[in-house]
């Protein structure tokens, strides 16, 4: 019956009804009480009432995110922002402080969304902030939401999509710009340099980062940079560099105490154990890693570093444990739509398959998972994937096909800025051509 009548209801006077109960909720106290802030904020929504219901909903957000509900407190602020938006436009309030409570919001927002792996929110978020609004807000505002749209492209790894959105930051005047957010945007540009393979030019913009975030309060922005850095020397050979990186940021995880630093830096000293080819100390780096993500609800670094644990294990030798990783990171990243890391993960199992039964069945699923990764621009994992394809030639007895794979591979490894990987897939296909049969771990 409650149903019927609603559905009847016409959307004003729907409308009006959520009107009178949110103002019944506001004279019985419901704003201050965190038991009934969420229905009052529910009824202010739906009551079309710009005016009072995004307080409502940004109270509400502030009680779901003290709760560990980030999910909740992101379709909050992302409710509220809405009607901000809309009330700029309807209003023609396009004056600067409307547009900077406003940016603030679209970037709350796309920082929650984020949290619990919502791309599609804190894109929806920031396209609410449209290109009219930024010639109403000063330079760091407008650096503030590029650092926003710059996250949101590197949550969905496309990291030439993050450089060029970045990279016009290092011929702004410092002097117009916050130096925190300059250093943050070095820090961004830098990563996203280092992801798409400019490995040189992203160690200088990451050495210029970590020194521009100087201060006391910038240490989580400088413990990501110097993570980076530790991660771009050891691509180019340099390990004492980058040994002296990663400790510098295990120190500045250790201060902060946020779990982000906390995995980047057990990321960066598993890229260092690997290109010291240590694959034992990288795999329980790798597994650390994805300890903190499962325990502070991180999916998408949860299933990159699973990836990467199984491949890490794999070329220890430690079967079993591959085996399990690569499942982890195929079960998570299905579910958050990290294509690479399972097409990765996938080509691991291959792997692992072919060890256990041999069977040429495999080799067509394997081939069509890089072929897959190369078409998404992920060459750094395709090159993983033919390594793990050459293994399977090696196991079936075609060593020449095996050579072949590796030599494919090679320039994959190059192309990303993996030179230690790149020189690995040399010597294993000299050691093949020299008549050896296991080359993982080399």
């Amino acid at each position: 019956m409650r149903d019927a009548v609603r559905n009847s209801l016409s959307a004003h006077a729907a409308g009006t009804l959520h009107g009178l109960i949110a103002s019944a909720l506001e004279r019985g106290g419901a704003a201050e009480d965190e038991r009934r802030v969420a229905q009052l904020a529910y009824h202010a929504l739906r009551a079309y009432d710009p005016s009072r219901a995004p307080g409502h909903l940004l109270r509400a957000a502030e009680v779901a995110e003290r709760d560990g509900q980030l999910a909740e407190a992101a379709d909050y602020v992302s409710d509220a922002v809405r009607l901000v938006a809309a009330q700029v436009v309807t209003a023609d309030a396009g004056g600067g402080r409307a547009m900077r409570g406003l940016a603030e919001l679209v970037i709350r927002a796309v920082d929650l969304s984020l949290a619990v792996g919502n791309a599609d929110g804190a894109l929806e978020a920031l396209h609410r902030f449209t290109p009219d609004f930024h010639d109403a807000v000063d330079a760091d505002t407008r650096l503030s939401l590029g650092l926003s749209a710059a996250r949101v492209a590197a949550h969905r790894e496309r990291w030439s999509e993050v450089v060029l959105m970045l990279a016009p930051v290092e011929q702004s005047e410092p002097e117009h710009l916050d130096p925190k957010l300059l250093g943050e945007a070095l820090m961004r540009l830098g990563h996203a340099r280092l992801e798409a393979g400019a490995v040189e030019a992203a160690s200088r913009t990451l050495a210029v980062a970590v020194a521009q975030l100087s201060g006391d309060s910038t240490r989580l922005l400088r413990g990501l940079g110097s993570c980076h850095l530790a991660t771009a020397l050891a691509r180019l050979g340099l390990m004492e560099e980058a040994r002296v990186r990663c400790t510098d940021a295990m120190t500045e995880a250790i201060c902060v105490g946020e779990a982000r630093l906390r995995w980047s830096s057990l990321v960066a000293m598993a890229e260092v154990a690997e290109a010291q080819g240590d694959f034992a100390h990288a795999r329980d780096r790798w597994s650390d890693a994805m300890r903190v993500a499962r325990t502070h609800a991180m999916p998408v670094e949860l299933s990159r570093a699973a990836a990467r644990s199984a491949a890490a294990a794999f070329e220890a030798h430690a079967e079993s444990r591959a085996a399990v990783f690569a499942e982890e990171a195929i079960h998570v990243g299905r579910t958050h739509r990290q294509d690479a890391v399972v097409s990765l993960a996938s080509a691991i199992q291959g792997a692992l398959a072919v060890a256990a039964h041999p069977d040429p069945g495999f080799v067509k699923g394997m081939v069509r998972g890089v072929e897959s990764l190369e078409a998404m621009g992920r060459p750094a994992e395709a090159a993983m994937a033919l390594r793990m394809l050459a293994f399977v030639h090696v196991a079936l007895g075609d060593v020449p096909a095996a050579i072949r794979t590796l030599g494919r591979a090679r320039p994959l490894a190059v192309a990303s800025g993996q030179l230690p990987l790149a020189a690995r897939l040399l010597r294993a296909a000299e050691r093949l051509a020299e008549g050896a049969t296991d080359t993982r771990g080399v």
